[in-house]
């Protein structure tokens, strides 16, 4: 914690310390100790052991912080704020209403997740009126729809049918901003989460070791794509036994869930059918390829394999929260690298749910989804 505390103290931007550090008359160490600070007050990881009473008070210091130095353009307040919302649930209670006078979210509108009702009520009211001097149309909905209460769904339900004045019929569908926040309405106006709660560490281990317990990361796989003729990989192989994989309320005793190495890594999902004894083919659902789908060469297709090496993580820990987002795990919710997209079902035409990602690069995440009733599954690749 004091660490966090440290860096909220830093009167610098990482940009500026790395300018500095690079002129030889100032004390390089500083720099690079404080440039340090900020890297640890903006890793998810370094607030995962926290309690609420010390998120609360790292809180405080980020608000004293952005209030202190409102055009200090380092984004800290938020990256610290948003950590705590996802990592420390219960720190931002009873904070929230101070959010709506700070311009804090920069589409992290998460912050919102835990606010009361008289924040939900005032930002209803920004809505109608239209006078946020900090927050578009647009963060504001996102805002309700991390709140999602009771009152919110029906709101978002009723305007299905009836748009409310202040909408004007050239924004996007009032439908789009639930996802944003990992849940959609069903038609009979009922939530329906599109993650789990349940969410496991998936962590790297020697690669000598054979026994990677109920998940496999990154198998062979027998069959084909049928849009590249590229073999299929096995990106996620679940021993459903396990009785850390009951959260999927999937019957039977394997899970599958297959990717194309060149066609999901194109930012269209990729649909297979699975069942719970550890069927995955290609489904006929995929239709016809997409208009500007690259198809390899024979030159390139081992160099594309060559991109997904035997990579052994297995099962962790279970994460404190759903909301822990990064890195490769299972279960929770997704890590969005862009804008959230949970495909839709071709079959039910429902929004698949969210079963975990592979970091596959730095700045880029493989997810998979399920959708249980219908026996598909799919894969999706965003980068930055």
């Amino acid at each position: 914690m004091q660490r966090i505390l440290e860096a909220l103290r830093v009167s610098y931007t990482l940009p500026e310390l790395e300018e500095m550090a690079r002129d030889e008359e100032r004390p390089v160490k500083a720099f690079e100790d404080a440039k340090a600070l900020l890297g640890e007050a903006g890793n998810l990881e370094s607030y995962r052991h926290l309690t609420i009473e010390e998120g609360r008070e790292i809180a405080l210091a980020a608000l004293e912080r952005y209030d202190a130095m409102p055009t200090l353009d380092d984004f800290l307040p938020q990256q610290v704020l948003t950590n705590l919302v996802k990592a420390v649930p219960g720190s931002l209670k009873e904070l929230t209403s101070l959010f709506l006078e700070r311009r804090l979210a920069y589409s992290e509108e998460q912050l919102f997740r835990e606010a009361d009702a008289a924040t939900r009520d005032r930002i209803m009211v920004l809505l109608e009126r239209g006078t946020s001097a900090f927050y578009t149309q647009e963060e504001l909905l996102n805002a309700l729809a991390w709140i999602g209460d009771e009152l919110v769904q029906a709101h978002f339900h009723q305007w299905r049918t009836a748009l409310p004045p202040w909408r004007t019929a050239k924004g996007f569908p009032l439908d789009c901003y639930p996802p944003n926040a990992g849940w959609e309405l069903t038609s009979e106006g009922v939530r329906r989460d599109l993650y789990y709660q349940a969410n496991y560490d998936l962590v790297p281990t020697p690669t000598a070791q054979t026994d990677t317990g109920p998940v496999g990361i990154l198998k062979p796989h027998e069959g084909t794509c049928g849009w590249c003729r590229l073999p299929l990989l096995t990106l996620i192989d679940l021993d459903l036994t396990d009785s850390r994989m009951q959260f999927l309320e999937m019957p039977g005793t394997r899970l599958r869930l297959a990717l194309c190495a060149n066609c999901t890594l194109q930012a269209q999902p990729v649909f297979t059918e699975v069942d719970g004894e550890g069927k995955s083919v290609w489904s006929p659902l995929n239709g016809e390829p997409w208009e500007y789908l690259c198809f390899p060469g024979e030159e390139s297709l081992e160099e594309i394999l060559e991109d997904f090496p035997p990579h052994v993580l297995v099962l962790g820990q279970a994460r404190k929260t759903p909301f822990i987002d990064h890195g490769s795990h299972l279960g929770g919710c997704p890590g969005w690298v862009q804008h959230a997209a949970y495909p839709l079902c071709p079959q039910c035409q429902r929004r698949m749910r969210f079963v975990g990602q592979y970091l596959y690069e730095v700045e880029a995440l493989i997810y998979a989804f399920l959708c249980v009733s219908c026996g598909l599954a799919a894969t999706h690749y965003q980068q930055t």
